[in-house]
Protein backbone atom coordinates (compact mmCIF):
# COMPACT_ATOMS: atom_id res chain seq x y z
CA UNK A 1 0.00 0.00 0.00
CA UNK A 2 3.13 2.09 0.26
CA UNK A 3 3.10 2.74 -3.29
CA UNK A 4 -0.62 3.86 -3.40
CA UNK A 5 0.00 5.97 -0.56
CA UNK A 6 2.70 8.25 -2.04
CA UNK A 7 0.00 9.31 -4.75
CA UNK A 8 -1.64 10.91 -1.81
CA UNK A 9 -1.97 13.63 0.04
CA UNK A 10 -0.65 14.20 3.03
CA UNK A 11 -3.10 16.30 4.43
CA UNK A 12 -5.74 13.55 3.23
CA UNK A 13 -3.66 10.68 5.00
CA UNK A 14 -3.15 12.79 8.45
CA UNK A 15 -7.34 13.06 8.31
CA UNK A 16 -7.49 9.42 7.28
CA UNK A 17 -5.29 8.44 10.53
CA UNK A 18 -7.53 10.72 12.81
CA UNK A 19 -10.76 9.43 11.26
CA UNK A 20 -9.16 6.04 11.93
CA UNK A 21 -8.53 6.71 15.38
CA UNK A 22 -11.74 7.97 16.49
CA UNK A 23 -13.57 5.63 14.27
CA UNK A 24 -12.08 2.67 16.54
CA UNK A 25 -11.23 4.40 19.77
CA UNK A 26 -10.81 0.80 21.60
CA UNK A 27 -8.02 0.36 19.74
CA UNK A 28 -5.85 3.26 20.38
CA UNK A 29 -4.00 4.87 23.61
CA UNK A 30 -5.35 8.42 25.54
CA UNK A 31 -3.00 10.48 24.23
CA UNK A 32 -3.75 9.22 20.29
CA UNK A 33 -7.65 9.54 20.59
CA UNK A 34 -6.67 13.56 22.37
CA UNK A 35 -4.33 14.17 19.31
CA UNK A 36 -7.22 13.26 17.02
CA UNK A 37 -9.31 14.73 18.58
CA UNK A 38 -7.08 18.22 18.38
CA UNK A 39 -6.97 17.46 14.52
CA UNK A 40 -10.03 18.47 14.09
CA UNK A 41 -10.97 20.60 17.09
CA UNK A 42 -8.02 23.20 16.11
CA UNK A 43 -6.19 25.59 17.71
CA UNK A 44 -8.39 27.17 19.78
CA UNK A 45 -9.20 23.79 21.20
CA UNK A 46 -5.29 23.78 22.97
CA UNK A 47 -5.63 27.35 23.90
CA UNK A 48 -8.01 26.02 26.59
CA UNK A 49 -7.64 26.87 30.52
CA UNK A 50 -8.67 23.14 30.73
CA UNK A 51 -5.66 21.77 28.86
CA UNK A 52 -2.93 24.45 30.06
CA UNK A 53 -3.66 23.72 33.74
CA UNK A 54 -5.20 20.03 33.93
CA UNK A 55 -3.69 18.63 30.65
CA UNK A 56 -3.21 15.19 32.03
CA UNK A 57 -6.41 14.71 33.21
CA UNK A 58 -7.84 16.26 30.30
CA UNK A 59 -6.50 13.67 28.10
CA UNK A 60 -7.60 11.34 30.28
CA UNK A 61 -11.14 12.76 30.34
CA UNK A 62 -11.80 13.35 26.71
CA UNK A 63 -10.50 9.83 25.68
CA UNK A 64 -12.67 8.40 28.19
CA UNK A 65 -15.78 10.19 26.91
CA UNK A 66 -15.14 9.63 23.56
CA UNK A 67 -14.75 5.76 23.60
CA UNK A 68 -17.96 5.70 26.19
CA UNK A 69 -20.20 7.90 23.59
CA UNK A 70 -19.18 5.41 21.08
CA UNK A 71 -20.43 2.88 22.89
CA UNK A 72 -23.77 4.23 24.02
CA UNK A 73 -25.44 3.34 21.50
CA UNK A 74 -27.22 5.17 18.34
CA UNK A 75 -29.22 8.74 18.44
CA UNK A 76 -31.59 8.50 15.45
CA UNK A 77 -30.18 5.61 14.28
CA UNK A 78 -26.77 6.89 13.63
CA UNK A 79 -23.49 6.29 16.18
CA UNK A 80 -21.98 9.71 17.31
CA UNK A 81 -19.21 9.30 14.73
CA UNK A 82 -21.90 9.20 12.28
CA UNK A 83 -23.26 12.35 13.48
CA UNK A 84 -20.25 14.13 13.74
CA UNK A 85 -18.16 12.70 9.81
CA UNK A 86 -21.18 11.11 8.13
CA UNK A 87 -21.14 7.24 6.39
CA UNK A 88 -18.46 5.95 4.40
CA UNK A 89 -19.05 7.27 0.73
CA UNK A 90 -18.15 4.97 -2.18
CA UNK A 91 -18.10 7.49 -5.13
CA UNK A 92 -16.47 6.90 -8.62
CA UNK A 93 -12.94 8.42 -9.68
CA UNK A 94 -11.28 8.95 -13.07
CA UNK A 95 -7.70 8.65 -12.33
CA UNK A 96 -6.89 9.05 -15.55
CA UNK A 97 -8.96 11.95 -16.76
CA UNK A 98 -7.83 14.10 -19.48
CA UNK A 99 -4.74 11.85 -20.07
CA UNK A 100 -3.45 11.24 -22.95
CA UNK A 101 -2.48 7.50 -23.74
CA UNK A 102 -2.61 3.95 -25.30
CA UNK A 103 -3.68 1.45 -23.26
CA UNK A 104 -4.21 -2.49 -25.57
CA UNK A 105 -4.71 -4.33 -22.42
CA UNK A 106 -7.63 -5.18 -20.79
CA UNK A 107 -7.29 -3.54 -17.04
CA UNK A 108 -7.53 -6.21 -14.44
CA UNK A 109 -9.99 -5.99 -11.58
CA UNK A 110 -8.32 -4.45 -8.32
CA UNK A 111 -8.61 -3.66 -4.26
CA UNK A 112 -6.32 -1.31 -3.06
CA UNK A 113 -6.73 -0.70 1.18
CA UNK A 114 -4.57 2.27 2.07
CA UNK A 115 -6.10 2.61 5.38
CA UNK A 116 -9.84 1.50 7.72
CA UNK A 117 -11.24 4.80 6.17
CA UNK A 118 -10.21 5.00 2.56
CA UNK A 119 -9.94 2.45 0.09
CA UNK A 120 -10.02 1.73 -4.11
CA UNK A 121 -11.44 -0.35 -6.35
CA UNK A 122 -11.52 -0.91 -9.90
CA UNK A 123 -13.92 -3.59 -11.44
CA UNK A 124 -14.52 -3.93 -15.44
CA UNK A 125 -12.26 -0.83 -15.55
CA UNK A 126 -14.13 1.50 -13.26
CA UNK A 127 -12.61 2.86 -10.57
CA UNK A 128 -14.35 3.88 -6.96
CA UNK A 129 -13.25 5.25 -4.03
CA UNK A 130 -14.50 4.33 -0.20
CA UNK A 131 -13.84 7.29 2.48
CA UNK A 132 -15.35 9.73 4.42
CA UNK A 133 -15.59 12.84 2.25
CA UNK A 134 -15.02 16.03 4.42
CA UNK A 135 -17.72 18.15 2.56
CA UNK A 136 -20.05 15.65 4.88
CA UNK A 137 -18.04 16.34 8.29
CA UNK A 138 -20.66 18.25 10.92
CA UNK A 139 -18.33 20.56 12.48
CA UNK A 140 -20.45 22.34 14.68
CA UNK A 141 -21.74 19.03 16.37
CA UNK A 142 -17.89 17.85 17.03
CA UNK A 143 -17.27 21.33 18.18
CA UNK A 144 -20.19 21.15 20.58
CA UNK A 145 -19.54 17.66 22.16
CA UNK A 146 -15.99 19.44 22.83
CA UNK A 147 -17.16 22.34 24.19
CA UNK A 148 -19.10 20.32 26.33
CA UNK A 149 -16.53 18.43 27.95
CA UNK A 150 -14.05 21.09 28.00
CA UNK A 151 -17.11 23.25 30.47
CA UNK A 152 -17.43 20.20 32.92
CA UNK A 153 -13.54 19.85 33.52
CA UNK A 154 -13.44 23.68 34.08
CA UNK A 155 -16.45 23.38 36.51
CA UNK A 156 -14.96 20.05 38.01
CA UNK A 157 -11.59 21.56 38.55
CA UNK A 158 -12.99 25.08 39.65
CA UNK A 159 -10.43 26.81 36.78
CA UNK A 160 -12.09 30.01 35.95
CA UNK A 161 -13.31 31.09 32.55
CA UNK A 162 -16.35 28.84 33.11
CA UNK A 163 -18.96 27.92 30.10
CA UNK A 164 -22.13 27.78 29.55
CA UNK A 165 -23.53 25.07 27.95
CA UNK A 166 -24.09 24.96 24.00
CA UNK A 167 -25.16 21.35 22.59
CA UNK A 168 -28.35 21.79 21.63
CA UNK A 169 -29.34 17.76 21.45
CA UNK A 170 -29.88 17.17 25.20
CA UNK A 171 -29.35 13.24 24.40
CA UNK A 172 -25.94 13.55 23.95
CA UNK A 173 -25.25 16.39 26.58
CA UNK A 174 -26.75 13.19 28.80
CA UNK A 175 -24.35 10.76 27.66
CA UNK A 176 -21.57 13.33 27.72
CA UNK A 177 -22.16 13.98 31.76
CA UNK A 178 -22.72 10.32 32.39
CA UNK A 179 -19.48 9.57 30.41
CA UNK A 180 -17.75 12.81 32.45
CA UNK A 181 -18.39 10.94 35.63
CA UNK A 182 -17.16 7.96 35.09
CA UNK A 183 -13.74 9.51 33.48
CA UNK A 184 -13.47 10.88 37.47
CA UNK A 185 -14.09 7.85 38.91
CA UNK A 186 -11.35 6.43 36.32
CA UNK A 187 -8.99 9.14 37.64
CA UNK A 188 -9.65 8.77 41.16
CA UNK A 189 -8.49 5.53 41.30
CA UNK A 190 -5.94 5.14 39.42
CA UNK A 191 -4.49 8.22 41.59
CA UNK A 192 -5.51 5.97 44.75
CA UNK A 193 -3.17 3.05 42.52
CA UNK A 194 -0.32 5.44 42.70
CA UNK A 195 -0.16 6.05 46.51
CA UNK A 196 2.23 3.03 47.71
CA UNK A 197 2.74 2.70 51.44
CA UNK A 198 5.71 0.88 52.45
CA UNK A 199 5.70 0.00 56.71
CA UNK A 200 9.10 -1.21 56.67
CA UNK A 201 9.93 2.12 55.84
CA UNK A 202 7.71 3.63 58.21
CA UNK A 203 9.34 1.85 60.73
CA UNK A 204 12.76 2.89 59.99
CA UNK A 205 11.07 6.72 59.90
CA UNK A 206 9.95 6.14 63.61
CA UNK A 207 13.29 4.87 64.14
CA UNK A 208 15.45 7.66 63.37
CA UNK A 209 13.24 9.80 65.00
CA UNK A 210 13.74 8.79 68.17
CA UNK A 211 17.40 9.01 67.36
CA UNK A 212 17.28 12.68 66.80
CA UNK A 213 14.95 13.27 69.63
CA UNK A 214 17.86 12.01 71.55
CA UNK A 215 20.25 13.69 70.20
CA UNK A 216 18.06 16.78 70.56
CA UNK A 217 17.53 16.83 74.16
CA UNK A 218 21.16 16.00 74.77
CA UNK A 219 21.79 18.99 72.69
CA UNK A 220 19.86 21.07 74.04
CA UNK A 221 21.96 23.03 76.48
CA UNK A 222 24.22 23.98 74.16
CA UNK A 223 21.87 25.05 71.83
CA UNK A 224 19.91 27.41 74.21
CA UNK A 225 23.35 29.12 75.31
CA UNK A 226 23.81 29.85 71.46
CA UNK A 227 20.59 30.83 70.72
CA UNK A 228 20.95 33.39 73.15
CA UNK A 229 24.09 34.50 71.97
CA UNK A 230 22.33 34.73 68.13
CA UNK A 231 19.70 36.75 69.54
CA UNK A 232 21.88 39.48 70.55
CA UNK A 233 24.20 39.37 67.56
CA UNK A 234 20.55 40.10 65.53
CA UNK A 235 18.78 42.64 67.39
CA UNK A 236 22.35 44.82 67.19
CA UNK A 237 22.16 44.13 63.45
CA UNK A 238 18.26 44.64 62.79
CA UNK A 239 19.01 48.12 65.30
CA UNK A 240 21.82 48.74 62.54
CA UNK A 241 19.55 47.85 59.64
CA UNK A 242 16.95 50.51 60.95
CA UNK A 243 19.54 53.26 61.25
CA UNK A 244 20.82 52.90 57.42
CA UNK A 245 17.44 52.58 56.21
CA UNK A 246 15.32 55.42 57.94
CA UNK A 247 13.97 58.85 57.00
CA UNK A 248 15.39 61.76 58.78
CA UNK A 249 12.57 65.02 58.37
CA UNK A 250 13.06 68.56 58.88
CA UNK A 251 12.58 68.43 62.06
CA UNK A 252 15.48 65.98 63.15
CA UNK A 253 13.03 62.64 64.06
CA UNK A 254 13.40 59.66 62.16
CA UNK A 255 10.56 57.58 60.76
CA UNK A 256 10.14 54.14 60.48
CA UNK A 257 12.31 52.08 57.80
CA UNK A 258 10.88 52.60 54.46
CA UNK A 259 11.83 51.18 50.91
CA UNK A 260 10.87 53.93 48.28
CA UNK A 261 12.25 51.32 45.52
CA UNK A 262 9.31 49.39 45.35
CA UNK A 263 6.21 51.13 44.33
CA UNK A 264 3.12 50.01 43.33
CA UNK A 265 2.43 49.79 39.86
CA UNK A 266 -0.37 51.94 38.83
CA UNK A 267 -3.43 50.44 38.03
CA UNK A 268 -4.67 49.65 34.24
CA UNK A 269 -7.62 51.57 33.50
CA UNK A 270 -10.72 50.04 31.88
CA UNK A 271 -10.32 52.39 28.74
CA UNK A 272 -7.03 51.98 28.07
CA UNK A 273 -8.07 47.65 27.60
CA UNK A 274 -10.67 49.21 25.40
CA UNK A 275 -8.50 51.10 23.41
CA UNK A 276 -6.50 48.19 22.92
CA UNK A 277 -9.28 45.88 22.03
CA UNK A 278 -10.38 48.57 19.23
CA UNK A 279 -6.78 48.81 17.78
CA UNK A 280 -6.69 45.12 17.85
CA UNK A 281 -9.97 44.60 15.95
CA UNK A 282 -8.85 47.08 13.75
CA UNK A 283 -5.86 45.90 12.91
CA UNK A 284 -4.30 48.88 14.03
CA UNK A 285 -0.48 49.11 15.54
CA UNK A 286 -1.64 48.14 19.29
CA UNK A 287 1.91 46.98 20.07
CA UNK A 288 3.04 50.85 20.57
CA UNK A 289 0.06 51.30 22.64
CA UNK A 290 0.89 48.89 25.11
CA UNK A 291 4.40 49.77 25.26
CA UNK A 292 3.61 53.73 25.78
CA UNK A 293 1.81 52.31 28.48
CA UNK A 294 4.09 50.09 29.97
CA UNK A 295 2.06 47.21 30.16
CA UNK A 296 2.62 43.35 29.49
CA UNK A 297 0.72 41.48 26.37
CA UNK A 298 -0.31 38.60 28.54
CA UNK A 299 -1.84 40.81 31.36
CA UNK A 300 -3.96 42.87 28.83
CA UNK A 301 -4.90 39.46 27.11
CA UNK A 302 -6.17 38.51 30.39
CA UNK A 303 -7.67 41.46 31.36
CA UNK A 304 -9.74 42.41 28.56
CA UNK A 305 -10.55 38.39 28.33
CA UNK A 306 -12.10 38.49 31.34
CA UNK A 307 -14.53 41.36 30.87
CA UNK A 308 -16.11 40.09 28.48
CA UNK A 309 -16.31 36.40 29.58
CA UNK A 310 -19.27 37.00 31.16
CA UNK A 311 -21.22 37.73 28.25
CA UNK A 312 -18.75 35.20 25.39
CA UNK A 313 -18.68 32.82 27.57
CA UNK A 314 -15.05 32.09 26.15
CA UNK A 315 -11.73 33.90 25.72
CA UNK A 316 -12.41 36.70 22.64
CA UNK A 317 -8.06 36.89 22.85
CA UNK A 318 -5.50 34.52 22.25
CA UNK A 319 -1.79 35.81 23.22
CA UNK A 320 1.33 34.53 22.11
CA UNK A 321 4.41 36.08 23.11
CA UNK A 322 4.24 39.78 21.86
CA UNK A 323 1.35 38.81 19.41
CA UNK A 324 -2.39 39.37 20.19
CA UNK A 325 -4.81 37.88 18.55
CA UNK A 326 -8.80 38.33 18.05
CA UNK A 327 -10.63 35.01 17.84
CA UNK A 328 -12.39 35.89 14.74
CA UNK A 329 -15.97 33.57 15.82
CA UNK A 330 -16.78 36.19 18.32
CA UNK A 331 -15.91 39.41 16.15
CA UNK A 332 -19.29 40.21 15.78
CA UNK A 333 -20.44 39.79 19.28
CA UNK A 334 -17.77 41.96 20.68
CA UNK A 335 -18.91 44.62 18.38
CA UNK A 336 -22.71 44.43 19.72
CA UNK A 337 -21.30 44.84 23.02
CA UNK A 338 -19.10 47.62 22.54
CA UNK A 339 -21.33 49.09 20.94
CA UNK A 340 -24.61 48.73 23.48
CA UNK A 341 -22.22 49.95 26.12
CA UNK A 342 -19.83 52.45 24.83
CA UNK A 343 -21.61 54.14 22.14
Amino acid sequence: MDEVKKYIDKEILDRDHALEILKKSEDYEDMEIFDAICFFAGKRFLNSVSIKKEREKSIIIYAYVWKYILKSGNIDGKSIFTHCFGRLQNRSIYPLLNAVYWNDKTEEDAEYIVNGVRSYHCKTGRWKEKSYIRAYFNKKKLASIVHEIDRLIRDEFKLGYYLKPSIEDTRIATIIVSAFNEALKKIKHNERNLINIDFSALKKIRNDAEITKTSLLVDEDCIHSQVINTDIVEKADIQNTIEKNSIKYNDGNQSKSENLDFDKPPEISDNINLKILKFIIAGKDYKSLIKSNNLFTSIITDNINETFFEDIGDNILECEGDEIYLVEDYREDILNIIGEIYE
